[in-house]
């Protein structure tokens, strides 16, 4: 595993130990469970799993089978591994770090994880504050309570989908707009990156209130803090590509997300330093597995 390392350079594989046991235990319940259903306690008896769960029962099980193929033979699941432009390590094949957590869970068997709570959000007001100190209310509101900051963005939307509220703060946090449009394409219209995740209603919900717009002012201010100390603190010849628009304009959205991406790389790097005395399963950006 790379150990406190933000090179751009870096490409490799990783190697996770795999339970065969508990991975086994899980084909084997999730093959009952697409063919007779999941049991129910209340009236002991199998319920048939909708079409839409048995298709993600099966793909879970196709996922399950392979990492349980691959990892027959030495008891480990050697995934490629490729550093980004922006710092970040993605996985390719069959690996831990894109399948669904419960295959992770099973596949990895007992173990303990270090997961990066709202880190994102942690790092846009830390930085804030150490560039223009001030109290960042909102922001701070998210970080003590993002369940219940979650719960009152789903309340106003009218959907009790909080993954999708999730990825609507997190958008608007790497600089999403609110009030932008769609616009015409070829055919139809093109979407803006938060008409991707809701709908328009939701979307107009979100801007008839005052409290979730001035989140969005908070936001767009800590931003521009970040990007703009950015500029003054590093000279045009010294910008990362990746920042860089077909022009050579430096974009804004591109760089939050390279400085964050990066400081994220050293936060794993250093929490894998902390732990490398145990046996590290598998590094994902946000989180760790490991056994004693």
């Amino acid at each position: 595993f790379p150990v406190g390392t933000v090179d751009q350079d870096v490409d490799g594989y990783w190697y996770s130990s795999i339970d065969s046991s508990s991975l086994t235990a899980y084909i084997k319940s999730t093959e009952c469970a697409i063919e007779h259903g999941t049991y129910d306690k209340d009236t002991q008896e199998f319920k048939p799993l909708y079409p839409k769960q048995k298709k993600k029962y099966t793909e879970n099980l196709k996922t399950a089978l392979m990492i349980q193929t691959l990892s027959a033979s030495t008891g480990q699941l050697r995934q490629g591994v490729k550093q980004s432009e922006f710092g970040r390590f993605y996985c390719q094949g069959i690996n831990l770090q894109n399948c669904h957590k419960i295959i992770r869970t099973a596949a990895l068997g007992t173990c303990h994880s270090y997961d990066l709570s709202s880190a994102s959000q942690a790092w846009r007001l830390d930085e804030s504050k150490k560039i223009a100190p001030a109290a960042y209310s909102y922001t701070q509101e998210l970080l003590n309570n993002k369940m219940v900051f979650r719960n009152r963005i789903a309340h106003i939307m009218l959907t009790k989908d909080l993954d999708k509220v999730k990825r609507i703060l997190t958008s608007i946090g790497f600089g999403a707009n609110i009030n932008d449009k769609p616009w015409p394409a070829k055919e139809g219209y093109n979407l803006p990156a938060l008409g991707e995740i809701a709908t328009m209603d939701e979307l107009a919900r979100l801007r008839n209130s005052p409290w979730f717009m001035g989140f969005c002012a908070e936001q767009e201010l800590m931003n521009n803090i970040i990007f703009n100390n950015f500029k003054q603190v590093f000279n045009k010849n010294e910008y990362p590509k990746c920042m860089l628009n077909k022009g050579g304009s430096l974009v804004k959205n591109k760089c939050l997300a390279w400085l964050y991406q990066q400081q994220e790389t050293l936060y794993m790097g250093q929490l894998n330093e902390f732990i490398i005395k145990n046996t590290v399963l598998a590094i994902l950006n946000l989180m760790a597995y490991y056994r004693h």
